[in-house]
């Protein structure tokens, strides 16, 4: 779960949401659509990780997120 810090501008990235690491961001978001859920592109983010948005009923932000060997968070899988 990601929260903004305080004082924070509020952007959609910014704002709180819950991130799901998945394996295939393509297969998942190709899945979702299929079943009529609005995904948005996927895009390579700055932390050098694919990702996708969605949102819940309510209305709450779901990021789809796959690591990259080149992905901040995965120093372990960079060569």
């Amino acid at each position: 779960m990601f929260q903004a810090a305080p004082g924070a501008v509020d952007t959609d990235r910014r704002r709180a949401h819950i991130c799901l690491e998945v394996d295939d961001i393509q297969a998942t978001a190709a899945a979702l659509r299929e079943r009529g859920v609005d995904v948005s592109e996927i895009k390579l983010g700055g932390d050098q990780s694919w990702q996708a948005w969605l949102a819940d009923p309510d209305g709450n932000r779901i990021e789809l997120h796959q690591y990259t060997p080149d992905s901040w968070q995965t120093p372990h899988l960079r060569s």
